[in-house]
């Protein structure tokens, strides 16, 4: 622990100090008994405290809960280009206020990450905000206005560290220094119930982000046979572009519907991909809807505008019909 060094003036500043208090108050009962009900009352006031900056010490140096990566990261420039595209915002490495790597402002619809930072750090970082933009953006209400945000913020940034730190890892990009320390400091005194409830969408968002940098190779044609005998669709990507379609309309939100995997990347800006998990009672028909399944997929879906998506991360589709439509468009 570090001590102060002599001669360092301390700095000043008010303090709570809560102060608690009882009152009571006596009734009478109709019988002539009384009672006497003794309330606690918390009151506040104030008192002056004296802090050192860690500069005005001395000693052996703190220690620190997550440190900034260094070391380059193989096939870097197509990796950085690959985020870029699936990044819902426009990402530019731009210096702002402040100590954080990185930024995603929901406000100007951006996201910004510091220079001169090592490979391994951008790259994390660079998920991570992005993490932040897929899952974390306010949705607007039906009149326009936007509601606050609905998960914690500790809850919000556990998720994107998370999908950052799996995602990395598949490439071979050790990020514990920095990830373990940082879910842990924002993880610190919370209930870990909500990081479990949040497990399956760190995994799918995780999987989609994967499939987006490194798509995946078109399977052979027995393999594929062999999934469609288990009721699994194949799990090539197809050309968004290339691909036929079929219209449907999903909770009044028309789209366009093929069987197979889209190549994220392949995607139009501005069109919306969702994917359809296949229904263990009926094979023939979907169960959910996500931004990304990664097992018994039934289908892929393009739309103009989102669905409406429950906060957990999937629409289930038992209650909703998924109709055929004439005319559709993205």
């Amino acid at each position: 622990m570090a001590d102060r060094s002599s001669g360092a003036s301390g700095i000043h500043h008010t303090r709570p100090l809560p102060l608690p208090q009882t009152g009571g108050s006596g009734e009478t009962a109709p019988d002539g008994s009384t009672a006497t009900t003794i309330q606690l009352v918390q009151r506040v006031g104030f008192r002056t405290v004296t802090v050192f900056d860690v500069s005005q010490t001395e000693g052996k140096p703190l220690s620190e809960l997550v440190h900034k990566l260094t070391g380059d990261v193989a096939d870097y420039e197509r990796m950085t280009e690959a985020i870029c595209a699936l990044s819902p915002y426009p990402i530019n490495i731009e210096a702002f206020p402040g100590a954080a790597y990185g930024c995603c402002n929901f406000v100007e619809q951006r996201i910004l990450v510091q220079p001169d930072m090592s490979q391994v750090q951008t790259i994390k970082t660079m998920i991570h905000e992005v993490s932040h933009a897929k899952l974390h953006a306010p949705i607007e209400d039906g009149d326009g206005e936007t509601p606050p945000q609905r998960k914690r913020r500790f809850v919000r940034e556990m998720e994107a560290e998370s999908v950052a730190y799996v995602v990395c890892q598949h490439f071979g990009i050790d990020t514990a220094d920095y990830s373990f320390g940082y879910v842990a400091g924002w993880s610190h005194g919370k209930n870990l119930s909500q990081l479990k409830a949040s497990l399956e969408l760190i995994r799918n968002t995780a999987a989609e982000l994967i499939d987006g940098i490194d798509p995946p190779k078109r399977t052979a044609p027995p393999t594929q046979k062999n999934s469609e005998q288990k009721g699994e669709m194949p799990m090539s990507a197809v050309d968004a572009r290339k691909e036929h379609y079929e219209a449907v309309e999903i909770l009044g939100v028309p789209g366009l519907f093929t069987t197979l995997r889209v190549d994220r990347t392949t995607i139009p800006k501005g069109v919306y991909a969702y994917d359809m998990q296949t229904s263990e009672q009926d094979w023939s028909q979907p169960c959910l809807l996500a931004r990304h399944i990664t097992v018994e997929h039934f289908g892929t879906v393009l739309t103009a505008s989102p669905v409406p998506i429950p906060p957990n991360g999937y629409l289930d589709l038992s209650p909703v019909i998924l109709k055929a439509s004439s005319a559709a468009s993205v």
